[in-house]
Parts: C-alpha cells; sequence; structure tokens
C-alpha cells in the first residue's frame, strides 16, 4: 500500500499536468492576440503614412503645375484664353514655366484625375507626372472675388478667362482608408488679366 510520501515523491498527477498544459495554452494565445494587434495597427498605420505622403506629393506637383498657368504674350490679341479646358476631373492651360524643366513657355499642360490616377502631360502628351493609382483629384475654379465658376460657364471661353483661382481637393484612397488634402494656386499670370 502506498502512503501519501511515496505519492509525493513520485510527481505531478495527470490532471494537474493537464490544468497547467491548458492555463499555459490560454497565456499563448492571450500574447499571440496582442503581437497580431499591434502587427495590424502598425500595418494600418503604414498604410495611412503612405496615403498620406502620396496625396502630399500629388498636392506639391499640382501646385508646381498650376502655378505655371497664363501664359503673359508679348503680343496678346483678343483670342488669347490661357485656360484651355476647366472641367471637375481636369484642368488644361498654356503655361508659362519659369526657369528651364520639361515645358517651355506656350505649351500646354493638361492634369487629368481619372481611375488610374492624377496624370499631367504636355502638349505632345509626353507624360510629366504620373501619381500612384488611388490618388484622384477633384477641381474647382473661382474667380476674382474667389465664387466658384459655374460649369456653364467654365465650358465658353469667356467664362474659362475669368478663372483666377484653381482649387483641387486630392483624395488617397489605400486599404487603410480614406485621406483627404485640399490646396489651391492663383498662378501669377491669371492675376495680371
Amino acid at each position: 500500500m502506498r502512503t501519501s510520501s511515496d505519492r509525493a515523491a513520485g510527481g505531478f498527477t495527470l490532471v494537474e499536468l493537464i490544468v497547467v498544459t491548458a492555463v499555459m495554452g490560454i497565456v499563448l494565445a492571450g500574447i499571440l492576440l496582442l503581437f497580431e494587434s499591434g502587427s495590424g495597427s502598425a500595418r494600418r498605420m503604414m498604410g495611412r503614412r503612405a496615403a498620406e505622403e502620396d496625396a502630399t506629393q500629388a498636392s506639391a506637383r499640382l501646385q508646381s503645375f498650376v502655378s505655371t498657368a497664363g501664359l503673359w504674350p508679348a503680343r496678346r490679341t483678343s483670342a488669347w484664353h490661357p485656360v484651355v479646358s476647366a472641367e471637375p476631373s481636369m484642368l488644361s492651360f498654356v503655361s508659362h514655366p519659369e526657369g528651364s524643366g520639361p515645358l517651355q513657355a506656350g505649351d500646354t499642360l493638361t492634369i487629368e484625375s481619372s481611375d488610374e490616377g492624377i496624370v499631367a502631360r504636355d502638349g505632345t502628351g509626353s507624360v510629366l507626372y504620373r501619381s500612384p493609382p488611388g490618388v484622384h483629384a477633384l477641381f474647382s475654379y473661382m474667380d476674382c472675388n474667389e465664387v466658384e465658376i459655374p460649369a456653364d460657364d467654365l465650358a465658353l471661353a469667356s467664362g474659362r478667362d475669368r478663372v483666377r483661382l484653381v482649387r483641387w481637393r486630392i483624395t488617397s484612397d489605400s486599404s487603410e482608408g480614406l485621406f483627404e488634402l485640399e490646396g489651391c494656386c492663383s498662378p501669377p499670370n491669371l492675376m495680371m488679366r
């Protein structure tokens, strides 16, 4: 017959081992959940930061392009219309860049937002800038009193001649959410008209 001192020397019972194993499994599962939620949070933050950087870069490029709008020709005629097209998803204008670069004075620059992103092209169709996919722009056009010009007026050259300020809203869509950024530019050469 076994005594209680014999059993203590023999080790743990099967029930005790099962209980310890179950407790360890619960603790490890909790640690794993904490690790996964932390890495998911970091992934979401990185995706949001990438969307923000894409929108910021697109807005800066729009600022640099739109600021060149409105070539001031030496002999301006009544037929001179610097803004060629002004729509919510597209802006096309005669450019007057300062310094050297891919654009020359008098080039037509078209900025278009589509499902593929924002694309800026010169008059020959060469791509000067292409945003990452998921980055889009919506344009609005203001007169000298910062009143939005109606779309019907923008369809006419006389309406586009009133453009003094271009506003845009950039949206950058990533798998982790949507980031929006607004910007505007008053091209100096359009202000002189």
